[in-house]
């Protein structure tokens, strides 16, 4: 089966008529016709019905055509590589992350321009890796370690906080230890994330036990809530919503840290360039930590003042 009767096959599909398909590959009728005909013989059905309004797909044809489109976009992609390889070059990359790693870290870096990183696919931190094995993306940035299999590399650490509105007991100090954050309702972001971990490994080691924890499907959603005086936003975000904020402390009087990584596929025909990426992305990352998480509009803005001193 040649990949020239595939296209013949889903031009007539979509034109309707061999003359209007003949006409737009700049082919003749009757190869058109030649070809699909022995496509049908040797699959032992027929793929069109002859109609007075034209050809239409029989019932065995709407089975094939999506077939023959899949492989016509496999062999199109699969050239874009080849040419990429080629040219020693990579035109156009996807990221999967969770809504903080690409609000705060990734789309910022990406906006300063240079990067091959094209797409940004926001998914939640459990999806994150199973995006890449199935090569919907080309590269994870994620706050759980990297499974198996995959290469990776620890961008950046951020401490974890509390944010609280005015007027809370915890107003005007610059750290909460854990023992006495434990008494009060807390908010995380939930679904699986570094954050809500991070916070569990704390009380455990520190001999305590949240009395109460409400799980949201984001940060800006735990901060909102804060802000509305229900409860503590346990989160890694600068604050919002004129929350104040102060950084955990651990039972041994340490911040608790949650780490962002960045992985891929070492098979990946990209992958020194991928890695290339993750490693600029953390030097970048790194010059924010003085002012960690900052807005994404602070952050785009200062990105390349930071990175414009250190060169």
């Amino acid at each position: 089966m040649q990949l020239r009767v595939l296209e013949y096959v889903v031009t007539v599909a979509d034109l309707g008529s061999v003359t209007a398909a003949a006409t737009a590959l700049h082919v003749t009728q009757p190869a058109i016709s030649r070809q699909i005909g022995e496509l049908e013989r040797s699959l032992g059905v027929s793929l069109f019905q002859r109609t007075p309004q034209g050809l239409r797909l029989t019932r065995a044809g709407r089975r094939f055509v999506p077939i023959a489109r899949d492989i016509l976009g496999r062999v199109d992609d699969g050239r874009g590589v080849m040419r990429a390889i080629s040219d020693r070059r990579v035109s156009s990359l996807t990221v999967a992350c969770p809504p903080t790693a690409m609000a705060y870290t990734v789309a910022p870096f990406v906006a300063l321009g240079g990067t091959p990183i094209r797409n940004i696919r926001e998914v939640p931190p459990g999806d994150v890796y199973a995006e890449l094995r199935n090569g919907t993306v080309d590269v994870a940035i994620n706050t759980w370690v990297p499974p198996a299999g995959l290469a990776g590399r620890a961008i950046r650490s951020l401490p974890l906080l509390v944010q609280f509105p005015a007027g809370h007991r915890f107003e005007g100090r610059a750290t909460v230890p854990i023992d006495l954050l434990v008494a009060e309702s807390l908010v995380v972001p939930g679904r699986g994330s570094a954050i809500r971990a991070a916070l569990d490994k704390a009380t455990v080691e520190n001999g305590t036990h949240v009395d109460s924890v409400e799980e949201t499907d984001s940060s800006t959603v735990a901060q909102a809530i804060a802000a509305a005086g229900l409860g503590c936003a346990v989160v890694i975000e600068q604050p919002r919503f004129d929350l104040r904020s102060a950084r955990i402390l651990s039972h041994t009087g340490a911040e608790i840290p949650v780490t962002q990584y960045g992985a891929w596929d070492p098979t990946h025909y990209a992958a020194d360039e991928i890695e290339q990426f993750v490693s600029n992305l953390s030097d970048w990352a790194h010059c924010q930590q003085r002012n960690p998480l900052r807005s994404a509009e602070d952050g785009q803005g200062t990105a390349g003042d930071d990175m414009a001193a250190e060169a």
